[in-house]
C-alpha cells in the first residue's frame, strides 16, 4: 500500500534488544513509499531500559537516494521528565543515540519530512542499544507511525 493521505501503523508486541549495537527495523512500523512521493512523518516510539549501561539508538531508513530529507529526533526520560537529546537529521539513518541516568520508560520520537527520489522502497523505524549490554532495551507495543502525503 502507497501513502495517499494518511497512512498509520501501530507497534503490536514488545521488541527486547540485547547485546546489539547494529540498526534493525522496529517490527511494525514500516510503510511503503513510491517513487518521487513526498511524504511528512511522527514516530513516537515509547522504550524502557533495564540498565543505563546500554543507552539506546533511533534512526529512520528509507528508499535509496531520496532527493530531501529532513528530521527531528528527540529522547525525553520517563522517570525525570528531562528532554534527554534532540538531534535534526539531513539524511536517512541519521542516528539519535546516547545515554540515559534512569532505568525505566521512555519516549523517542522521530518527525519530518522526506522527498523520494526514483526509487519505491520503505520508511522503517530504526533502534539499537548504544552499548552491547545484557541489559535490555525494550521497544514497547503501542509505538506508533503515521506518514502522510504533502503537495
Amino acid at each position: 500500500m502507497i501513502v495517499v493521505g494518511i497512512s498509520s501503523v501501530i507497534k503490536p508486541a514488545n521488541q527486547a534488544i540485547t547485546s546489539n549495537t547494529t540498526l534493525a527495523a522496529v517490527t511494525g512500523l514500516s510503510v511503503p513509499l513510491a517513487a518521487n512521493q513526498r511524504v511528512a512523518f511522527r514516530a513516537v516510539l515509547p522504550f524502557a531500559l533495564a540498565g543505563i549501561v546500554s543507552g539506546y539508538k533511533f534512526a529512520v531508513s528509507g528508499p535509496s537516494s531520496p532527493t530531501n530529507v529532513i528530521y527531528r529526533a528527540s529522547v525525553e526520560n520517563g522517570v525525570t521528565g528531562a528532554l534527554a537529546l534532540t538531534i535534526i537529521g539531513t539524511a536517512l539513518g541519521a542516528l539519535l543515540s546516547g545515554g540515559l541516568t534512569s532505568i525505566g520508560n521512555h519516549v523517542a520520537v522521530l518527525e519530518g519530512c522526506i522527498e523520494n527520489g526514483a526509487n519505491a522502497g520503505n520508511l522503517i523505524v530504526q533502534a539499537a542499544q548504544n552499548v552491547s549490554d545484557g541489559s535490555a532495551l525494550t521497544v514497547m507495543r503501542g509505538g506508533t507511525l503515521a506518514v502522510w502525503s504533502i503537495p
